[in-house]
């Protein structure tokens, strides 16, 4: 899952900690995805996904990578849709 991570954001010109994040924080029920940035350069890397879209085409591309059953509970699923 990491290469393809990699390899889908080095396409769209993202690095891979942007693509899994801009990807989270627009999954159902999410308000808003933690981020651990240890340093100055990890957190400007996260700052500018927290007002971006990503287009529909790419979130379509990385659900393939991680089945929506290995995110969240059965029942959560169901509620959320």
């Amino acid at each position: 899952m990491g290469r393809n991570l990699l390899s889908l954001g080095e396409k769209n010109n993202l690095k891979p900690v942007q693509l899994a994040t801009f990807w989270a924080k627009d999954q159902p029920g999410v308000t808003l995805p933690l981020i651990g940035p240890k340093t100055l350069e990890q957190l400007n890397d996260y700052l500018p996904v927290m007002d971006m879209k990503l287009k529909k085409s790419l979130i379509k591309k990385c659900d393939l990578l991680v089945p929506q059953e290995m995110l969240r509970p059965i029942f959560i699923t169901q509620q959320l849709g």
